[in-house]
């Protein structure tokens, strides 16, 4: 052999070693990711270790692994970018045995990067896609954990029986590697946690008719918490059993199973599944009553919501804070998030709309659409109510403000009355009132004499006599009743009694002005001293003749006198 073709041999040698070195550096990665997954900051730093690769399968299996982490974590991130990456390498791969693994692995993370963005039907397109690769591979585990997968999908679209054919096949295909205990015990968890969610779906599908199907749920999901402490198969099984005790109005102990579920998510860093947690525990809670923990949380799946999805959980918080609301008495709250629940949901599109109407029969078992059209009745109703009360506040505020303005205006209207009368009292001297009374013209001699009567009986205060009347005053002066009645219309220009209580109400005002004493009687000790019979009848009339009662009267008084009395003393001791 010459030299030049054994330094040939010897580099060939050389290059084939490293790739194949290369190639199971590789696989070491993939291997690691596989186990990771549930940890995707660990997988993650394997996963990027892959790009170090030339090999197309390689890198389209290196870009839907990374697009899968990043998918489950939540991070924001270009999907566009990486959707073209994977659909060029996918291209370029010639399927053939030493593909079919990795494509069978490609197509089932591809898979579950649609089932996170509930994309059902394409989600399970991939999966059946990995089953083909992996039955031309013949690897009976893999297909194992794809037919699972399968078996998810087709119970989420409601096709409950074929899921649970699905299952059974799994079953028995687990017996090719019962000898590979970590593989079988994985298939195993797997296959009752599965199972246990199609007796849920197939519950919750009738639950009058299909009651059965919750307790197998329960059994097939306590099975999970009794036979193993980790995490990703515990987190969705204590989901399920809060929601199957929700159902059963066993509402602590659904509180427990959810709240434990909540705990699990937060640890595998499962965004979606963690708010979905949160959610239920809060809406367990709105139909347990304790209202606080349930507003509380609603509120923060708002606040913490990306504006740019709508899903379940940020639609129906909406919905359920207008229930809370209603019950605190709070319209404008109330109108606000009914407004923001229709709203949402208008824009959502028709897939989505689907996929809430599946979401909230399996919550409430009843029809979105029934749940839509009372939204709006009762939003109508209430925007129509509180235009009512805001008509009949501003009615009774308006009708309140006149009441006011017009007892303003009338008590004012008293007080300048009041101070009149008091003003005209203190400034009239008893010369120039009686100068005022005899200045009547008189000529003839009846009615001299009468005039001249009643002048005596004013003077001597005749008129406080209880008996004080017509008949009485005619006799007492000479006359007759006609004479004495023409007399008293003619000259003082009103009737009798008139005149009576005139002389009465007068003598009154000046009394209660001149002497302190008498400003502490009583309304009918006053009454009394008039001659009146009682103390109803001579406030009615005082306050005829004065536009106030004999009450308002004295108080306005006091207050009066007691003030000028401060200022009089104050300049007392001044001086």
């Amino acid at each position: 052999m010459s030299k030049i073709n054994y330094l040939f041999l010897l580099l060939l040698t050389v290059i084939t070693g490293l790739n194949a070195q290369n190639s199971t550096r590789i696989a070491f990665y993939k291997q690691q990711f596989f186990l990771l997954q549930n940890n995707p900051d660990s997988a993650l730093v394997y996963v990027n270790k892959i790009f170090e690769s030339k090999e197309d399968i390689d890198l389209a299996f290196a870009y839907t692994s990374k697009k899968y982490l990043l998918t489950i974590t939540g991070v924001e991130f270009k999907s566009s970018d990486y959707d073209t990456k994977i659909n060029y390498f996918l291209k370029r791969i010639e399927p053939k045995k030493e593909t079919y693994k990795d494509l069978a692995s490609i197509y089932i993370l591809l898979g579950h990067i649609k089932k996170n963005h509930n994309k059902l039907d394409e989600s399970l397109k991939n999966y059946i896609k990995a089953r083909e690769f992996a039955q031309l591979n013949n690897d009976s585990f893999q297909l194992a954990k794809i037919k699972i997968n399968i078996a998810i999908n087709m119970g989420a679209l409601n096709l409950l029986d074929e899921a649970i054919k699905e299952i059974k096949e799994t079953k028995k295909i687990s017996n090719d590697f019962k000898n590979d205990s970590i593989n079988y015990q994985f298939v195993k968890k797997y296959c009752i946690n599965t199972l246990g969610s199609t007796y849920f779906r197939i519950f919750n599908n009738d639950p009058e008719k299909n009651i059965k199907y919750s307790d197998s749920a329960i059994i097939e999901f306590n099975k999970i918490i009794k036979e193993t402490d980790e995490k990703y198969y515990l987190a969705p099984a204590s989901y399920y059993l809060g929601l199957l005790y929700n159902y059963k109005k066993e509402y602590t102990k659904a509180n427990t199973y959810l709240l434990n579920s909540v705990a699990l998510y937060k640890e595998l860093n499962f965004k979606q599944s963690l708010t979905n947690a949160q959610f239920n525990y809060y809406f367990n809670n709105f139909q347990k009553g304790d209202y606080k923990i349930a507003k509380k949380g609603f509120l923060e799946i708002i606040e913490n919501h990306s504006d740019s999805i709508i899903d379940f959980n940020y639609l129906f918080s909406h919905k359920y804070l207008t229930k809370i609301f209603i019950e605190e008495n709070n319209p404008d709250s109330i109108n606000y998030y009914y407004d923001q629940f229709l709203f949402l949901y208008d824009k959502s599109t028709q897939d989505e709309k689907k996929q809430f109407s599946e979401a909230y029969k399996l919550l409430e078992n009843s029809d979105l659409k029934e749940a839509i059209n009372s939204v709006k009745k009762e939003n109508k109703q209430l925007k129509f109510d509180k235009k009512i009360i805001v008509i009949s506040l501003v009615l009774i505020i308006c009708t309140l403000l006149i009441l006011f303005i017009f007892f303003i205006s009338k008590k004012r209207n008293q007080k300048i009355k009041l101070l009149k009368i008091i003003e005209e009292y203190n400034t009239q001297s008893k010369e120039v009132l009686q100068s005022e009374k005899n200045s009547t013209i008189i000529n003839d001699e009846i009615e001299l004499k009468i005039n001249e009567g009643l002048t005596k009986i004013e003077k001597n205060s005749t008129f406080l006599d209880k008996n004080f009347s017509l008949h009485f005053v005619a006799k007492k002066i000479g006359t007759n009743t006609t004479y004495l009645s023409n007399f008293v219309n003619n000259h003082k220009k009103m009737s009798f009694n008139d005149y009576t209580n005139k002389l009465r109400i007068d003598y009154v005002i000046k009394l209660l002005i001149e002497d302190k004493k008498t400003r502490n009687y009583t309304t009918q000790a006053l009454a009394e001293l008039l001659g009146y019979k009682n103390g109803a009848s001579f406030s009615r009339i005082f306050k005829e003749k004065t536009g106030v009662t004999p009450i308002l009267f004295i108080n306005n008084l006091i207050k009066k006198y007691s003030s000028q009395d401060q200022l009089d003393s104050d300049t007392s001791e001044h001086n």
